[in-house]
């Protein structure tokens, strides 16, 4: 099947590009299982039912009819007895009908609460009580040394707790992802019936891989294929082109050949050639800009720096707020800082601008405490500069206000211009001229 898909690829035009060593995320969730299962009557409660519906009711009497000395066995059993409502007590013990149902069936009913580690597939969605292969956990090692791929699924508790019946045929199919000492040696599995489900804690682990980058020149088109357990996994390889389709970013690819690779020393001139004849800088028109900011946001890994003296929420709206925060979720490590203040604003102003301005600061503060602090605004005031920077590697200094302004199509705008620098060198020089006023490191 993997060797087959390869050709297929090679046969629409496609050629392998990049391999590289992976990491596929899963979440392990911590969760508590309350089941209630059968179980045959242990001969102390099976005798002690028996004894009661027969018309023995005083524990001493039975201690002494079933040849045991007066201590703890008769009194624990009637305990255990009543708690499982088999027995029950008014003036004196009787039996109750499930106490009935367990000696005609020689069985009872039992509750008891296990903690297990439930992981969760976010390639296919499913629970598995583990992988085969090895599971890495230490989060700064599989970053050091391996691409960790998006997670393109993640669960909150109540995800988790209301899919109680893909986990109880997990249960059914597996049993449980240890030996339990409560089923009786030589028994076929017992059936335990899902009660209750508590997702307590999680936290990440990965799994590692290969992945394939393919890439067809002729379409501008990228495939992949995942490698894992000795063959392609063809569904995590279909769940990784939905993602690239829809914007995420599997691998970096800023390097990758826009062309197949050379194979000669002709082309590999050619190559050098075509890269060095490319723009390093490019002029953004007014209705450029909005998207030329979202593609920054969506380039951005490390670092995002964007400076706009005014805000609205026109412009921070749930568009914005959403591109920041997929960025965000997407890449681990990002950094966002904005930089705003014309004039100081100590909070007492009352016109309606400064009124919204506080609105779309309450906007990007919560986002930013909804990732940890991972993005932050500072008030630097008595600034009119208009700029984005993308880590460290490119930036737009325009007249367009960024965060304030949100041309709309067939509506007379006012013009402005920016322009988009590729030079690092000169980038690096504008991101040193900003370090002091934003608290950068």
């Amino acid at each position: 099947m993997s060797l087959d898909r390869a050709r297929q690829l090679v046969a629409e035009g496609f050629e392998r590009v990049k391999v590289q060593a992976v990491a596929l995320p899963h979440t392990v969730w911590k969760v508590s299982m309350e089941v209630e299962f059968d179980r045959p009557l242990t001969l102390a409660e099976e005798t002690v039912l028996r004894l009661v519906s027969a018309g023995v009711h005083d524990p001493g009497e039975m201690a002494h009819l079933m040849g045991l000395d007066a201590g703890v066995i008769v009194p624990a059993t009637v305990v255990n007895l009543l708690q499982r409502q088999l027995l029950g007590q008014v003036e004196r013990l009787e039996i109750m009908p499930l106490g009935r149902q367990a000696l005609a069936d020689q069985r009872t009913r039992q509750s008891k609460t296990y903690d297990v580690e439930l992981r969760h597939d976010p390639y296919t969605n499913t629970f598995v009580w583990g992988f085969d292969g090895a599971e890495l956990k230490d989060a700064r090692h599989v970053r050091a040394t391996l691409h960790v791929l998006p997670n393109a699924h993640e669960l909150k508790p109540l995800d988790v707790e209301v899919r109680h019946a893909e986990v109880q045929t997990l249960l059914d199919r597996f049993g449980l992802p240890f030996e339990d000492r409560d089923t009786p040696k030589g028994q076929r599995r017992a059936q335990r019936d899902i009660i209750r489900l508590t997702a307590n804690s999680s936290y990440q682990a990965w799994r590692e891989a290969t992945l394939e980058v393919w890439y067809n020149a002729e379409r501008d088109e990228w495939d992949w294929r995942l490698l894992y357990g000795g063959g392609e996994n063809r569904e995590i390889s279909a769940v990784l082109r939905t993602l690239q389709q829809d914007g995420v970013e599997i691998l970096p690819l800023e390097a990758a050949p826009r062309f197949a690779p050379p194979t000669s020393e002709v082309g590999a001139a050619v190559h050098e050639v075509v890269e060095a004849a490319r723009p390093r800088s490019k002029v953004i028109q007014t209705e450029e800009h909005r998207d030329a900011l979202r593609e920054a946001i969506h380039d951005a890994r490390r670092e995002l720096i964007i400076v706009s003296p005014w805000l609205t929420t026109a412009a921070v709206n749930d568009e914005l707020v959403s591109w920041l925060g997929n960025a965000l979720q997407r890449h681990r490590d990002l950094r966002v800082v904005i930089g705003y203040g014309i004039e100081q604003d100590d909070g007492t102003k009352q016109d309606r601008k400064a009124h919204d301005q506080r609105n779309a600061l309450r906007r990007l503060n919560g986002l930013g405490q909804r990732h940890k602090g991972r993005l932050r605004t500072v008030e630097i005031g008595n600034t009119h500069e208009k700029l984005v920077i993308t880590d460290g590697r490119t930036a737009i200094v325009t007249s367009f206000n960024w965060l304030s302004f949100n041309p709309r199509p067939g509506r007379g705008v006012r013009r402005e211009t920016g322009i988009r620098v590729d030079d690092r060198e000169e980038v690096q020089r504008l991101r040193g001229a900003l370090a002091v006023a934003l608290g950068l490191r």
